[in-house]
């Protein structure tokens, strides 16, 4: 339970993973991670009093006030799996190949604005909004670290991902409603005019990526070394619209 009015926070995160030998040069990592974290009644913020200009102040009676709705929430669940391949053929090389995929889900279901009236009597509360983020990351790393003399090791890599996010926004400017700063009491969420259950896509962002990198660490000493590296990025960005299409918001 937070020190805000209304606000509580659980969460629940698990790992588990699986290390398997095949003989003495090559093992084999298998990790899954779980996250779940939901906020009732997120806190958006204090407004402040007007004049809001120079050092700006805040009626210290409100200050673990909350002005969000009744029934707002952050929430995420998030999956996290790796498949880890590493190969040591000599105690100089060593090959590692790391599958990886992401998975995540998060909404938010908000009244995210709150200001003073004119005459500080009463607080606007307003910028309702709905937003779901549905996200995969999918991709592969390989890297091979071998060292050349007892001063010199040096690492090179790729990796290849893909990364797609779709966003559910529903947002409305109106003011939801005006309430009095210390005694007030709100709506559930789907009571703000214009807000309905259910989500409907806004865009698709596909972002694609592949990387080459090569590093190097050299011993200078017993207490330093120079570390020097290279990399290449190749990134490529689609989307796709699924609202109105203009010339501004073409369909793809």
């Amino acid at each position: 339970n937070g020190a805000i009015q209304g606000n509580e926070r659980a969460s629940l995160t698990t790992a588990v993973s699986l290390l398997t030998e095949f003989g003495s040069k090559v093992t084999h990592t298998a990790a899954v991670e779980f996250q779940n974290e939901q906020v009732d009644s997120p806190y958006w913020g204090t407004p402040v009093l007007n004049p809001a200009v120079g050092v700006v102040r805040v009626d210290e009676a409100t200050r673990f006030k909350n002005y969000n709705t009744r029934d707002s929430i952050y929430e995420q669940t998030v999956w996290w799996g790796r498949s880890v391949t590493e190969i040591k053929p000599s105690r100089t090389f060593t090959l590692r190949n790391t599958a990886y995929h992401y998975d995540a889900l998060r909404d938010y279901r908000n009244v995210e604005e709150y200001r003073y009236t004119s005459d500080n009597s009463g607080v606007v509360r307003s910028a309702p909004l709905l937003q779901r983020h549905d996200q995969v990351l999918t991709g592969n790393r390989i890297e091979a670290q071998f060292q050349t003399t007892a001063l010199s090791s040096w690492a090179a890599g790729a990796d290849i991902s893909a990364n797609e996010q779709t966003r559910f926004p529903r947002s409305l400017t109106l003011n939801v409603s005006t309430v009095n700063p210390l005694n007030f009491s709100v709506e559930s969420f789907f009571e703000v005019p214009g807000m309905v259950p259910g989500f409907n896509p806004d865009r698709t962002n596909n972002v694609n990526t592949v990387a080459l990198f090569l590093e190097n660490r050299t011993k200078l000493g017993s207490k330093l070394s120079l570390v020097t590296g290279l990399r290449r990025d190749r990134i490529s960005l689609e989307v796709t619209n699924f609202r109105a299409v203009s010339a501004t918001a073409p369909a793809y």
